[in-house]
């Protein structure tokens, strides 16, 4: 049995089998507005000539002649109702609000883009450090103090950003505008953890106001948001790699002197503590390369000792 998606209230109120379901893609929305101006059931046909030779006895078809591109050519029809809402020059489709799409990288990260004939002269002359959505923002708050309230995410609410001059200008008009930053995965490291800050501080000048947390600059923005108390509900597992592994290396370390005995055929062979920590790290830096990671994506971690 199937059973399509539908809503009590709307059944109960309207009397009448109705379909609710979620549009959550763009091809999703065309359909249904396709759908509902698209009208009758249509056909699309057409008539080829056919020649015919006649011998000296029987009379047969030439063979025709297979256009593809012709059989493959998907025609478009207009039915009456679109016709009708286009010949009034009724509005064909609305988005509200606007939504801004804000990009955002660490320091000295710029993403540069080039072609493949391009000199390295080229490259470098085309190159604005300063041009991006949001270094211009660290730049504007310097410049313009009336937007000091505002996070990186609320920003576009009172500017806009000119693509091509490559500034925050401020707006002129009302507009319902919503900020939304790029999807950052939490294994990014860094970017994640800026991520996290970015939607919290307001009026940030500099990179290191970012990492900044009662008068104190940071080196990551890990720690930042550790001392924001934006990684507590980790428990202070993965937000203090340190701690974690002081707690727990000897249970991480626990069958080194086993499998070491069997590897080496010594059965009263004893491993040194140093030895055993060198050991594990080993092998938690081997399963950390299977996941495209390693030791230094943890800050606080030892140093493996080869």
């Amino acid at each position: 049995m199937h059973v399509v998606p539908y809503n009590r209230g709307l059944l109960v109120k309207y009397q009448a089998h109705i379909n609710v379901e979620r549009c959550n893609h763009s091809q999703s929305i065309k359909y249904l507005f396709k759908y509902i101006g698209e009208g009758p059931d249509a056909v699309m046909e057409h008539a080829d000539g056919v020649s015919t030779v006649t011998g000296s006895s029987t009379s047969t078809l030439r063979e025709k002649q297979l256009d593809e591109v012709k059989n493959y050519l998907s025609c478009r029809y207009v039915s009456y109702a679109e016709a009708c809402w286009r010949i009034f020059e009724f509005f064909i489709h609305h988005r509200e609000p606007y939504v801004q799409r804000l990009f955002f990288q660490l320091e000295d990260e710029q993403e540069v883009r080039f072609r493949d004939d391009d000199s390295l002269p080229e490259i470098l002359g085309r190159i604005r450090p300063d041009g991006t959505m949001f270094v211009q923002w660290l730049l504007n708050n310097h410049r313009d103090e009336s937007g000091h309230d505002l996070t990186f995410v609320r920003y576009p609410t009172r500017y806009r950003w000119d693509n091509a001059g490559k500034f925050w200008a401020q707006r002129k008009q009302n507009i319902n505008v919503v900020g939304r930053m790029v999807y950052v995965h939490p294994a990014s490291g860094e970017r994640f953890y800026m991520h996290l800050l970015l939607n919290i501080i307001p009026g940030a000048q500099t990179f290191e106001e970012i990492r900044t947390v009662d008068g104190i600059i940071y080196p990551t923005y890990k720690e930042a948001c550790f001392h924001r108390g934006l990684l507590k509900s980790d428990n202070d597992v993965v937000s203090n790699p340190s701690a974690l592994w002081e707690n727990h290396w000897t249970a991480l370390a626990d069958d080194i002197d086993y499998t070491q005995r069997k590897l080496l055929h010594l059965p009263m062979l004893v491993v040194a503590d140093s030895d055993k920590q060198s050991l594990a790290l080993q092998a938690i830096n081997s399963l950390l390369n299977q996941h495209g990671k390693s030791m230094a994506d943890f800050p606080g971690l030892p140093e493996i000792n080869t």
